[in-house]
């Protein structure tokens, strides 16, 4: 049998079985539980595979590798992502780094570095002081900063952005572990950092408007889905296309220097206002120069604008030798909610990326992964109610993050998703099951023809709600490893559909199992990992006599459960199968623990005189008790 990379495969060897497999490399293993010399690999990135495969295998066999040859599978996608905002609040260098140790060591090999937002510009740029000077600061005084303080950030926060050595440095370490790194400059929303900072800059220096990103006539007013003002970008300006040429190159040359040649930039084109450019004569004028004239309608205005600015960019992109990404909806003709007709829009050279993360598999917007994919955009599937790690993880007011999406999502959330299967994972409502059957047809469930173009999948951690590095491990770990487990293997139950397929729980048994035994004690000691600890699932029974006890559950089986009442302050733990007597009109509350009790998950509470779980706490299977 194959070994796949997988956390949750058992892993057999072709000494004991003979199954036939397309191979990614091959490890021989000899009489000592040594690896010979002369391990076949094709390439760096491959042989940093081998490295984690041997690291891995030594780990799971206790660092005595039984006799044989290991063949590995080729990974399911070629694009295996996650992305790290460092705009809404920033982490350094050595944060990142350690990020990209992590990933690689999962076989995760892209980092998507979302690095400008409303809130922030976060790299130093070549002949654009002005950007990280002013840009990436907050403050009350808007001629020294880029917006006011967000997010419950302090004033004089220090240096919060990356430097031109410290992004090289980056690059060069992802390069080292197979880790290609995808910078993002969010155009032509969520500017207002890089729009003020420009402004600024020609306010100091009145001749210099080069870069300046606002059309000064515009009197349109309009505010973001996160309530910022007019912070979109003017597309009908030149100087914006300057701007961005010198941005582009300027990472550009840092990637060479860093010996990671950039392929790729990601340019955002996400979430643009409805009335953006609704007043605007340079925008007026472009449409005119266009032949666009007698538009009445604001969203035919802003559909034109954003296509024009769209070959605009593909020209750019063309000219120096890049592929474009964009997020999904920048992509989406508001008019029919169908894709741009890509070769319309871009030259026929350049490649495009989307990723798709509006839909919330529930019914609405589903149909874009495969449309997209049917137009020749290359997909990446990054869906918020599955993949959105800014999310809350338990539905409890304790758990920080959003809920916008879905109203939670745990690690048996992020573990079931399935790729190849885009509508078996749809649902109305998480506790009513999957109803796709009630409106799936050609239309709202198109076929995907070009299976080619769905190239891969992303975790997104934006990080409004994640302050420091704490927050990040917690809101990354351990979903973080159901992704790596998706991305690099298929599941024998994907291909049915409904919340829970045949197959689905004793293969995330399984993985729970694999994580908890060989994964989490590494996070723990080689990275000093506090990954996120689970309040425990309960469920009230009755006994012979009809006297209610709670049975619990657990993430993870070696963990403890602890309890008190209302009228008592301290925890005591519980076994399985405990009788409470709390008293009438009493909460009694729980708590998760590491086995060793030094970590403690934050309390739940539960209603002596109810039959229901307060937050729907039973998530997790009772076979685990």
């Amino acid at each position: 049998m194959c070994w796949s990379c997988s956390l949750s495969t058992d892993v057999l060897n072709t000494h004991h079985n003979t199954e036939i497999c397309s191979t990614l490399f091959h490890l021989p293993v000899n009489k000592d539980g040594r690896v010979e010399a002369g391990v076949e690999s094709q390439s760096q990135h491959t042989a940093l595979l081998v490295t984690n495969t041997i690291t891995h295998l030594l780990h799971r066999f206790d660092y005595k590798l039984p006799v044989g040859t290991f063949l590995s599978r080729p990974p399911r996608f070629d694009y295996r992502g996650f992305m790290l905002d460092v705009a809404r609040h920033f982490f350094d260098k050595e944060v990142i780094k350690r990020q990209i140790e992590l990933l690689s060591y999962y076989n995760l090999n892209r980092l998507h570095l979302h690095l400008t937002d409303d809130e922030s510009w976060s790299l130093e740029i070549d002949g654009i002081p002005e950007l990280t000077e002013i840009g990436s600061r907050q403050c009350f005084d808007l001629s020294q900063c880029g917006t006011y303080p967000q997010l419950g950030k302090k004033l004089d926060m220090g240096k919060q952005f990356l430097t031109k050595s410290e992004y090289i440095e980056i690059v060069r370490f992802a390069e080292s572990k197979g880790v290609m790194v995808i910078p993002e400059i969010d155009l032509p929303g969520h500017s207002t950092a890089a729009l003020n900072a420009m402004k600024m800059r020609y306010v100091h220096t009145p001749t210099l408007t080069d870069y300046r990103l606002h059309d000064p006539l515009d009197e349109s007013q309009f505010i973001s889905t996160q309530y910022f003002s007019n912070g979109v970008v003017n597309p009908c300006v030149e100087s914006t296309y300057s701007f961005t040429k010198t941005v582009v190159q300027a990472i550009q040359s840092y990637h060479k220097e860093a010996e990671q040649p950039l392929t790729v930039i990601h340019l955002g084109g996400d979430e643009v206002p409805g009335t953006a450019w609704s007043r605007s004569p340079a925008c007026d004028t472009m449409l005119t120069q266009l032949g666009k004239t007698n538009i009445d309608d604001q969203k035919e205005k802003v559909r034109e604008i954003k296509v024009a600015m769209f070959r605009r960019l593909g020209a750019l992109a063309e000219s120096v030798g890049l592929s474009l990404a964009f997020w999904e909806d920048g992509l989406i003709d508001s008019f029919t909610d169908e894709p741009f007709v890509k070769e319309e829009v871009f030259p026929p050279g350049v490649t495009v990326y989307t990723y798709v993360w509006f839909s919330k598999l529930d019914g609405r917007s589903d149909s874009r992964p495969y449309n997209l994919a049917n137009s020749g955009y290359k997909v990446i599937l990054a869906p918020a109610s599955r993949y959105y790690f800014d999310h809350a993880q338990e539905p409890h007011p304790k758990d920080s993050g959003f809920y916008w999406a879905t109203r939670y999502i745990n690690l048996l959330t992020t573990f079931s998703f399935r790729p190849d299967n885009y509508y078996g994972n749809i649902i109305r409502k998480p506790s009513k099951g999957v109803v796709n059957e009630e409106f799936c047809d050609m239309k709202h469930c198109p076929p995907l023809i070009r299976k080619e173009n769905i190239v891969g999948v992303e975790a997104v951690l934006f990080s409004e709600t994640v302050p420091h590095q704490h927050r990040l491990d917690d809101s990354t770990f351990p979903r973080i490893l159901a992704v790596a487990e998706r991305a690099w293997k298929e599941a024998s139950w994907e291909h049915l559909d409904g919340e829970n397929p045949e197959g689905l729980q004793k293969d995330f048994d399984l993985f729970r199992h694999s994580i908890e035994k060989f994964e989490i004690p590494i996070l723990e000691k080689r990275y000093n990992l506090k990954y996120h600890l689970a309040p425990p699932g309960v469920e009230v029974r009755n006994d012979l006599n009809n006297v209610k006890y709670l049975r619990l559950s657990t993430e993870f089986k070696s963990q403890r459960v602890w309890w008190r009442t209302e009228t008592y302050s301290w925890w005591t733990e519980l076994t399985n199968k405990t009788t409470l007597y709390p008293g009438n009109n009493q909460h009694v509350y729980l708590k998760t623990s590491l086995a060793d009790g030094s970590r403690f998950s934050y309390p739940v509470a539960y209603h002596q005189t109810s039959t229901e779980v307060d937050g729907e706490l039973d998530m997790f299977n009772q076979d685990f008790l």
